[in-house]
């Protein structure tokens, strides 16, 4: 079995403030290599002519600035209010998001670690599960996420609601889930939380990746 082979693949999901950053800040300190799915878009975004041309024809140039920049709160004011539109980006970006993610999976893998994380709010939206051996949900309170966001972002509570409306609802999310971890506690609690699932991978993996659903 080859070192590439006996690392998982993790996907880490959630809904908007339910902790899936924090819970991947936490495994980065312990050394895992976490990628970000949505710097992995912004990137493609940034640098992909064909990308930016097909934001340009769908969307028209009121969402880039003079310098050709793409003004993304304007994006996302326009997306997150039409369903269609939401859509349409996410046929525009996702597939080469996908890819990029699945290439940077493989090299990191190759380092023989427990595991290769990614973060996306979009797992099960993307239709990426296939990707990953194990996929996490990480939950919480979501009044309370939302209120979070909304200091965080400057945002109003709406806006963020919105947001959320816009992906599958987070009980969706846990029901398919292999592992939940939720944050509704201190810091303390969710870097224990952490550690307990690190455990569970761990046994995971020995087993050869049998283990069942289970919820943190």
């Amino acid at each position: 079995m080859t070192a590439a082979s006996r690392t998982l693949r993790v996907g880490i999901t959630g809904a908007i403030g339910t902790g899936k950053s924090e819970v991947c800040r936490i495994l980065r300190e312990r050394g895992y290599p976490v990628i970000d799915a949505d710097q992995v878009a912004r990137h493609l975004t940034e640098t992909s002519e064909e990308i930016r041309r097909a934001l340009r024809q769908r969307f028209g140039p009121s969402v880039f600035d003079e310098h050709g920049e793409l003004k993304r709160r304007e994006l996302a004011r326009v997306v997150f209010s039409d369903a269609e539109a939401l859509r349409d980006l996410n046929a525009i970006v996702h597939p080469a998001m996908i890819a990029a993610i699945r290439e940077e999976m493989e090299r990191l893998a190759k380092e023989n670690g427990l595991a290769v994380f990614v973060e996306a709010a979009v797992i099960y939206e993307a239709r990426m599960e296939g990707l990953f051996d194990v996929v996490v949900t990480v939950a919480a309170d979501l009044p309370t996420a939302v209120r979070r966001v909304a200091r965080r972002n400057g945002l109003s509570e709406e806006e963020v609601w919105e947001r959320y409306r816009s992906q599958i609802p987070l009980e969706e999310k846990i029901r398919r889930a292999d592992y939940v971890i939720w944050n509704n506690g201190t810091l303390q609690d969710l870097e224990r939380e952490v550690e307990r699932f690190l455990r569970w991978l761990e046994k995971r993996r020995s087993a050869g990746k049998s283990s069942g659903k289970a919820d943190g």
